[in-house]
């Protein structure tokens, strides 16, 4: 009985999100869902603040707040506490720079790949 009222209200929930999505975002709003289902499933708290940010960042701005949300499950998926830091100057530099502070975020994301690839590189010239 308390399993399918569980089942009950997880699914009226997922309907929800997807009406939500779909009728604010169409595709967009669509893939915001999916990406929140996933990420949820995935990194749990983690996964709840990318997507309370990705829905903040698509209202916002769109096409570049989708950029922001790829480069944020990546970053969050890879580097883990220093994505989330990259993520959060990320919504700084958008919010006061704009197409400015996309390029500071990226910039920052490279140089910081670049430079942990050397120091792995580095390592293992030393063993």
């Amino acid at each position: 009985m308390q399993t399918l009222f569980v089942d009950q209200v997880l699914s009226e929930s997922s309907f929800n999100a997807w009406v939500i999505g779909s009728s604010v975002g169409g595709l967009i709003g669509l893939l915001v869902v999916v990406m929140t289902v996933v990420t949820l499933s995935v990194g749990g708290l983690i996964g709840l603040l990318v997507v309370v940010m990705t829905v903040v960042t698509l209202s916002v701005r769109g096409l570049i707040g989708l950029l922001v949300v790829v480069m944020t499950v990546v970053t969050l998926s890879v580097r883990g506490l220093i994505g989330l830091l990259v993520v959060v100057m990320t919504v700084v530099t958008l919010s006061v720079g704009g197409l400015i502070g996309l390029l500071v975020v990226v910039m920052t994301v490279c140089w910081r790949t670049d430079w942990t690839t050397c120091r792995c590189y580095d390592c293992v010239l030393e063993d």
